[in-house]
């Protein structure tokens, strides 16, 4: 019943997406720059059909013109709101629109309020979201006024809904406010909207809320309440029949701690009361005694969802609770939370691993994907008979989580997993082809039989199919791989030429280290052997950069020697090749200075004198 703050709240996407889009809004082709044609924009580009960047703009020139020159902007959208209408949804949505931009004018709208008022007070007209957009108006114009019409409106929405509510109802948002109320009390900054909006229905409640007397009387105490929350406070304690706030608060009782607080709290029967309060509890207590509680719920069997997520939170102290989350594993409603948390908290504990797979191989059970995830994390490989069964299951996810745990276990425990993998990757559905391909990745040499699917799937036309099928090649290392990785580089080996030819013919030598990292590896150690002889020493450099990371430094001598006795080392790269070795953690270029002394004495015949003469100087820095 925190209508005042919902209204804000709903207001907030559509400043979100102003934001988002301000770049692509400046750029724009430019509106009408009457006021009248900017509202039409606005009223002409509501809904999904509409240019959302034109009513953007529309939007943004209003809000800017509304708050420097008010008269010019008001006043028509006052005039269109007030014209007779047939509430459709497109009508609606026009109408909310324009309450929007009075919302962004803020205090210059103030001239809107009697406009807005009547949409409140037309009571065959109370639709929800166009009164959330007027309570987010006055809230925005902020005036003495508008509050009291908000205000007002409040209060009818609150007797309107006391009128139809049941017994129940009333007692559930009575024990809500109230729990509401305490937990701004606990809190370092106070909130004091948001204790309005809990206090408001307690006022229309009147005597049937007296019970909540007590925590109004600590608001009423509180030395952080300003003026206009004490006023409210004190209406509703009169409402009750508290008339003399100031000297009831004096005599009451002191509060218990906050934690003891919090812990009362989690007794409740209010499941949504429980779950604040928990979260609360993980923030305010030692982890020690938060499990503690935590166990104590779990026991009780309240909230056994909300204190999994608690105890997942708390991490390690909270293993101990394992032994009481087992038993809500197959709860039908927190079952999920409980999977999840037993997979976090499970590391080294059979009894988890044993619950998991139950899990898991339950065909009824909703949180299979979720147990298969769990175990994969755990690293499970006891699990792998159930995690090959779930391969087979009819949901899609608990298919690709399944392959996914597979994953994560790796070789050798999960190679049994090949063949029913190999079968995933014939599935249409790309998702699980590349959860399939991501498992097989980790197999090693066992994935060999996956060798023919996976060079298939090179042909796919999603780049991620892709990638995984090359990655998967690559990782099982068997020939028939290697070759099928070649093959699939050559189809793009004059394709990569012609691009790193076009970026050089440009000059831009960077771009060329771009397009190196950008290609998978096998064309990218392609493209370098195109490029190692290049007669620019910058991009030789880095095609044998390339080379070397990949395994392939030998390959790299003649042309780095070249480099070097050439001069190009000097006038071009300027040091960078010395810089790169020496800081480099990469394990491919240690050495890469004692291999090219090594070369370059061994072919030192070979240069003329002045190459020889660089190459001595070279050998000497390295002290040969």
């Amino acid at each position: 019943m925190a209508l005042s703050a919902y209204r804000f709240a709903a207001g907030f996407p559509a400043l979100a997406f102003v934001a988002l889009f301000g770049t692509l809004i400046a750029a724009s082709p430019a509106l009408g720059q009457s006021a009248e044609t900017l509202i039409a924009t606005v009223i002409d580009n509501t809904g999904l059909s509409g240019d959302l960047v034109k009513r953007m703009e529309a939007h943004r020139r209003l809000v800017g013109r509304g708050k420097k020159s008010p008269d010019s902007v008001v006043p028509l959208i006052v005039t269109e709101l007030e014209k007779p209408h047939r509430y459709d949804n497109g009508v609606l949505q026009q109408r909310i629109a324009l309450i929007e931009v009075l919302r962004d004018i803020a205090v210059p709208a103030e001239a809107a309020v009697p406009a807005l008022t009547a949409i409140l007070e037309d009571q065959d007209r109370r639709l929800e979201w166009l009164h959330f957009a007027i309570g987010g108006a006055l809230m925005a114009i902020g005036t003495p006024e508008a509050d009291a019409v908000r205000y007002a409106d409040d209060l009818r929405r609150l007797e309107d809904w006391r009128n139809k509510a049941s017994s129940a109802d009333i007692a559930a948002a009575i024990e809500w406010h109230d729990f509401s109320i305490r937990q701004q009390l606990r809190r370092h900054n106070l909130a004091e909207k948001l204790i309005e909006a809990s206090v408001l229905p307690l006022l229309v409640l009147g005597p049937e809320a007296r019970r909540t007397a007590p925590t109004l009387l600590r608001a009423y105490a509180d030395p952080r309440a300003g003026a206009e929350l004490r006023s409210l406070l004190e209406r509703t304690l009169a409402a009750m029949g508290i008339t003399d706030a100031a000297a009831a608060s004096a005599a009451l009782a002191p509060p218990p701690g906050p934690l003891e607080e919090i812990i009362a709290d989690l007794h409740r029967d209010n499941d949504q009361i429980r779950g604040f309060a928990i979260t609360e509890l993980v923030r305010a207590a030692p982890p020690e005694r938060a499990v503690d509680v935590l166990i104590e719920l779990l026991r009780d069997g309240k909230s056994p969802g909300a204190a999994a997520n608690a105890l997942r939170e708390i991490g390690e102290p909270a293993a101990r609770a394992l032994p009481d989350l087992l038993p809500h594993m197959t709860d039908r409603r927190d079952g999920a939370n409980i999977v999840q948390a037993v997979g976090a908290l499970g590391v080294g504990q059979p009894s988890a691993v044993a619950a998991l797979r139950a899990v898991l191989a339950d065909p009824l059970s909703p949180n299979r994907g979720l147990a298969a995830a769990a175990l994969g994390r755990l690293a499970a490989g006891e699990a792998v008979p159930e995690l090959i069964a779930a391969l087979n299951a009819r949901e899609k996810y608990t298919r690709i989580l399944a392959a996914k745990a597979l994953g994560r276990i790796g070789a050798p425990a999960a190679e049994d997993a090949v063949p029913r993998l190999v079968v995933l990757l014939e599935d249409r559905d790309r998702d699980i082809q590349i959860a399939a391909a991501e498992a097989l990745a980790t197999l090693g040499p066992a994935a060999a039989p996956a060798a023919p699917a996976l060079t298939a799937l090179l042909q796919s036309s999603d780049d991620r199919v892709k990638a995984a099928a090359r990655h998967a090649l690559a990782g099982s290392g068997v020939e028939a791989a290697v070759a099928a990785l070649a093959a699939d580089a050559g189809r793009y080996r004059a394709a990569d030429k012609r691009e790193a030819d076009r970026l050089l013919l440009r000059g831009d030598d960077a771009a060329i280290g771009r397009l190196f990292r950008r290609l998978p590896e096998e064309r990218s150690v392609q493209l370098a052997r195109l490029l190692l002889s290049d007669e620019r020493a910058l991009v030789s450099y880095l095609a044998s950069g390339v080379l070397i990371r990949a395994g392939h430094a030998e390959e790299t001598l003649p042309a780095l020697a070249e480099i070097i006795v050439s001069g190009k080392a000097e006038t071009e790269l300027n040091g960078r090749m010395g810089y790169d070795w020496v800081h480099s953690d990469r394990p491919e270029t240690e050495g890469m200075f004692l291999r090219l002394a090594d070369y370059l004495e061994a072919h030192r015949a070979d240069y003329g004198p002045e190459e020889q003469a660089r190459a001595d100087a070279f050998l000497r820095a390295m002290g040969r």
